[in-house]
């Protein structure tokens, strides 16, 4: 059951219901999860998180969402919404968010919110990937809307850290092509505001966007079983 996909639309929707009539036909039983806990079981099966006995991927994209991994498994909370980290609220009286809060996180920092204040302050329609292709480029405007971005992930991130001590941290999605000109900002935030230990890494995916179909291949493979190498 999806209980709510805002940048879908989605409401109560029987997610395996959908699936199962659109692959009508096909044996073995449809296993389901959101791609942020799939990014997050790739990279610890194949990618940057190989190895670490919790780790937390961030997917960023048209929204945000972290997924985390411990002992090999996706943690996913009591009811399935650990790591929605897209709809923490970062700023009073911010931008409306598509699950109807103000100043959530994905109001400042997703692919959407990127394209959105890019096209404000550039004057004109953009894209987010007009916006990361600037930054790389060293474009002042363009730098300033991804550090504050990064930034405001960074913010997010330490709280995580403080709550459950990964060993690395990966972002993953559209925006993280944005490279250095993001993951600086979320490191020298969780250095400045993590107090107890030093930050975790920070680092980019490693399988692209393979990371969530390699997450659902683990999946599969796991049978209900843990998924440890």
């Amino acid at each position: 059951m999806v209980a709510l996909a805002p940048n879908l639309g989605w409401r109560e929707v029987e997610a395996g219901e959908v699936f199962r009539e659109g692959l009508r036909g096909l044996a073995g039983d449809i296993r389901i999860d959101n791609d942020a806990n799939l990014a997050a079981l790739g990279e610890y099966w194949a990618g940057a998180a190989r190895d670490c006995e919790v780790a937390v991927c961030v997917t960023l994209g048209t929204g945000i969402g972290a997924g985390i991994v411990a002992g090999g498994e996706i943690f996913h909370g009591a009811t399935g919404f650990a790591g929605e980290i897209g709809h923490v609220r970062v700023r009073d009286g911010g931008e409306q968010c598509g699950c109807g809060s103000r100043g959530c996180l994905e109001t400042v920092s997703s692919g959407s919110a990127i394209a959105r204040l890019g096209s404000a302050a550039m004057g004109r329609p953009v894209t987010a990937k007009d916006v990361l292709d600037a930054a790389r480029a060293g474009d002042e405007t363009a730098l300033r809307i991804v550090f504050e971005a990064g930034a405001c992930l960074g913010r997010v991130l330490a709280v995580m850290v403080s709550i459950l001590d990964p060993c690395v941290i990966v972002l993953g999605g559209a925006v993280s092509l944005a490279g250095d000109a993001i993951l600086n900002p979320v490191a020298g935030e969780m250095r400045r505001l993590c107090q107890f230990r030093p930050p975790p890494r920070v680092v980019a995916a490693a399988l692209g966007p393979d990371a969530a179909i390699m997450g659902g291949a683990a999946l599969s493979l796991a049978q209900g079983r843990p998924a440890r190498r």
